[in-house]
Protein backbone atom coordinates (compact mmCIF):
# COMPACT_ATOMS: atom_id res chain seq x y z
CA UNK A 1 0.00 0.00 0.00
CA UNK A 2 1.37 3.53 -0.77
CA UNK A 3 1.01 6.53 1.53
CA UNK A 4 0.31 10.19 0.56
CA UNK A 5 2.10 12.74 1.35
CA UNK A 6 0.70 13.68 4.38
CA UNK A 7 0.68 9.91 5.42
CA UNK A 8 -2.83 8.88 5.00
CA UNK A 9 -2.62 5.19 2.84
CA UNK A 10 -4.39 4.51 -0.60
CA UNK A 11 -3.76 8.73 -1.44
CA UNK A 12 -3.18 9.43 -4.59
CA UNK A 13 -0.60 12.41 -5.36
CA UNK A 14 -2.54 15.94 -5.19
CA UNK A 15 -4.93 14.82 -2.71
CA UNK A 16 -4.01 16.52 -0.04
CA UNK A 17 -6.70 19.38 -0.31
CA UNK A 18 -9.00 16.40 -0.31
CA UNK A 19 -9.28 16.98 -4.08
CA UNK A 20 -10.26 13.29 -6.38
CA UNK A 21 -8.19 12.60 -9.00
CA UNK A 22 -8.74 14.72 -12.08
CA UNK A 23 -9.61 17.78 -9.86
CA UNK A 24 -6.71 20.23 -9.56
CA UNK A 25 -6.69 21.82 -6.30
CA UNK A 26 -8.60 25.01 -6.29
CA UNK A 27 -9.99 24.32 -9.51
CA UNK A 28 -13.93 24.05 -9.74
CA UNK A 29 -15.97 21.96 -11.42
CA UNK A 30 -17.29 25.08 -13.33
CA UNK A 31 -13.85 24.90 -15.39
CA UNK A 32 -12.15 28.24 -13.58
CA UNK A 33 -11.18 29.23 -9.95
CA UNK A 34 -14.08 29.23 -7.37
CA UNK A 35 -16.69 28.50 -10.26
CA UNK A 36 -16.09 31.78 -11.89
CA UNK A 37 -16.05 31.52 -15.75
CA UNK A 38 -13.40 34.07 -17.69
CA UNK A 39 -15.58 35.86 -20.18
CA UNK A 40 -15.58 34.80 -23.38
CA UNK A 41 -15.57 36.41 -26.87
CA UNK A 42 -18.29 37.28 -28.16
CA UNK A 43 -19.85 34.90 -30.93
CA UNK A 44 -18.84 36.30 -34.48
CA UNK A 45 -21.66 35.57 -36.59
CA UNK A 46 -24.47 35.04 -34.34
CA UNK A 47 -27.55 33.99 -36.17
CA UNK A 48 -31.16 36.19 -35.23
CA UNK A 49 -34.15 34.99 -36.46
CA UNK A 50 -37.77 36.64 -36.34
CA UNK A 51 -40.62 34.97 -34.79
CA UNK A 52 -43.91 36.54 -35.66
CA UNK A 53 -47.21 35.85 -33.21
CA UNK A 54 -50.22 37.23 -34.18
CA UNK A 55 -51.73 38.85 -30.48
CA UNK A 56 -55.07 39.57 -31.34
CA UNK A 57 -57.11 39.57 -35.04
CA UNK A 58 -60.56 40.99 -35.54
CA UNK A 59 -62.15 41.83 -38.92
CA UNK A 60 -59.99 44.43 -41.11
CA UNK A 61 -57.27 44.50 -38.33
CA UNK A 62 -54.75 42.13 -36.84
CA UNK A 63 -52.01 43.00 -33.70
CA UNK A 64 -48.53 41.30 -34.37
CA UNK A 65 -45.54 40.55 -31.95
CA UNK A 66 -42.18 40.59 -33.51
CA UNK A 67 -38.86 39.00 -31.75
CA UNK A 68 -36.36 38.81 -32.69
CA UNK A 69 -34.21 35.68 -30.73
CA UNK A 70 -30.62 34.49 -31.06
CA UNK A 71 -30.58 31.10 -31.98
CA UNK A 72 -27.84 30.14 -30.69
CA UNK A 73 -28.43 30.91 -27.28
CA UNK A 74 -32.32 30.98 -26.98
CA UNK A 75 -32.42 34.71 -25.87
CA UNK A 76 -34.24 37.13 -26.85
CA UNK A 77 -32.56 40.23 -28.32
CA UNK A 78 -35.43 42.74 -28.91
CA UNK A 79 -39.43 42.85 -29.28
CA UNK A 80 -41.71 45.02 -31.67
CA UNK A 81 -45.46 45.23 -32.08
CA UNK A 82 -47.14 46.35 -35.51
CA UNK A 83 -50.94 47.13 -35.78
CA UNK A 84 -51.76 45.19 -39.46
CA UNK A 85 -54.57 46.95 -41.16
CA UNK A 86 -56.03 45.59 -44.73
CA UNK A 87 -54.54 47.32 -47.58
CA UNK A 88 -52.52 49.52 -45.44
CA UNK A 89 -48.63 49.15 -44.35
CA UNK A 90 -48.13 47.98 -40.68
CA UNK A 91 -47.24 50.62 -38.36
CA UNK A 92 -44.53 49.77 -35.82
CA UNK A 93 -45.19 50.05 -31.29
CA UNK A 94 -42.68 49.60 -28.84
CA UNK A 95 -45.54 48.62 -26.75
CA UNK A 96 -48.25 46.36 -26.67
CA UNK A 97 -50.93 48.32 -25.35
CA UNK A 98 -49.77 51.33 -27.63
CA UNK A 99 -50.64 49.37 -30.12
CA UNK A 100 -54.02 47.66 -29.18
CA UNK A 101 -55.24 51.40 -28.69
CA UNK A 102 -54.47 51.88 -32.12
CA UNK A 103 -56.16 48.78 -33.33
CA UNK A 104 -59.43 49.98 -31.65
CA UNK A 105 -59.19 53.20 -33.93
CA UNK A 106 -59.90 53.76 -37.62
CA UNK A 107 -57.48 52.70 -40.08
CA UNK A 108 -55.24 55.60 -41.66
CA UNK A 109 -56.27 57.19 -44.58
CA UNK A 110 -54.81 55.94 -47.72
CA UNK A 111 -51.73 58.89 -49.00
CA UNK A 112 -53.59 58.92 -53.06
CA UNK A 113 -55.97 61.14 -51.96
CA UNK A 114 -53.94 64.52 -50.63
CA UNK A 115 -51.26 63.27 -53.40
CA UNK A 116 -54.25 64.02 -56.24
CA UNK A 117 -55.00 67.89 -54.47
CA UNK A 118 -51.73 68.63 -54.81
CA UNK A 119 -51.49 67.47 -58.34
CA UNK A 120 -55.18 69.45 -58.62
CA UNK A 121 -53.52 73.49 -58.91
CA UNK A 122 -50.75 72.48 -61.07
CA UNK A 123 -53.13 71.20 -63.69
CA UNK A 124 -55.46 74.23 -63.77
CA UNK A 125 -52.79 76.31 -64.58
CA UNK A 126 -51.24 74.66 -67.42
CA UNK A 127 -54.58 74.60 -69.06
CA UNK A 128 -55.45 76.83 -72.40
CA UNK A 129 -59.05 78.05 -70.56
CA UNK A 130 -57.64 79.05 -67.42
CA UNK A 131 -58.18 82.83 -66.61
CA UNK A 132 -55.33 84.64 -66.56
CA UNK A 133 -54.53 86.74 -63.82
CA UNK A 134 -51.16 88.25 -64.84
CA UNK A 135 -52.91 91.47 -66.18
CA UNK A 136 -50.78 90.89 -69.91
CA UNK A 137 -53.45 90.29 -72.08
CA UNK A 138 -55.79 93.76 -70.96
Amino acid sequence: MTKSPTGRPGGTPGSENGQRRGHGGDRHAKGGPKGRREAQAPVAQSRIEAVRTEVEKRPGVAVVKVSEVNRATHTTVGVKYYVEFTGCEPLEYAFLSAARERAKEPPPVPDSAPSEAAQEPDEAAGEPGAADTSGENA
